[in-house]
């Protein structure tokens, strides 16, 4: 055997004790999370609609119903691995032998694992955590420069402004605004002080 032929022969060996000994990648296997239904929270505003039962759920056919289910909500989430579809299973939406309540149209992160806050803290008052929730009864214009409610400054358990709000309430005139007057409040001395109403 000449050189040559020795260090093919070499190298050959070599290439396959090293296909032997390199360990394959494991096999993944599917995520058994969704085996159960999970309560969620959602986070962006969702489609769901109501459709007779049929094999998958989101080729079932005949819509009975469409709904608009807004962000800050929980509901209880099932994801079938026999069809792909999203359905929900709570409340209003409980699905069952006459409907199936199948997420139809949803963006990205449109929903969070476990039932989260629906509002944070905000300056001894709540805001929404969520945007597009329409929950507020509280906001700040830009335009006039002050907070608009239909509650007074002094009501904190119950005023909730709007998600995205980001300027300090006692720094700016609050405008209580009824269908025929506007009453104003401004902050000093640590307490709010009524301003009068007018018309």
């Amino acid at each position: 055997m000449n050189l040559h032929k020795g260090l093919t022969l070499a190298a050959v060996t070599l290439s396959a004790s090293l296909f032997l000994v390199i360990p394959k990648p494991a096999t993944v296997k599917a995520s058994s999370y969704w085996n159960t239904e999970h309560w969620v929270t959602i986070r962006k505003t969702i489609t769901v609609s109501k459709i007779k039962p049929g094999h998958p759920t989101y080729k079932g056919g005949k819509v009975l119903a469409t709904y608009k289910i807004l962000p800050g909500t929980h509901y209880k989430l099932g994801h079938p691995g026999s069809d792909y579809a999203w359905t929900l299973n709570s409340g209003k939406y409980k699905s069952s032998s006459k409907g199936v309540y199948s997420v139809t149209k949803h963006g990205a992160n449109w929903y969070q694992k476990g039932k989260k806050p629906l509002y944070k803290t905000f300056h001894g008052y709540r805001i929404e955590a969520y945007k597009g929730m329409k929950k507020f009864n509280t906001t700040y214009s830009k335009k006039t420069h002050s907070t608009a409610s239909y509650l007074k400054p002094t009501q904190k358990k119950r005023v909730i402004f709007k998600y995205g709000s980001h300027v300090i309430p006692t720094k700016h005139e609050w405008d209580v605004v009824s269908s025929k007057k506007i009453t104003a409040y401004k902050y000093s001395h640590k307490q709010w002080h009524n301003l009068g109403t007018k018309d």
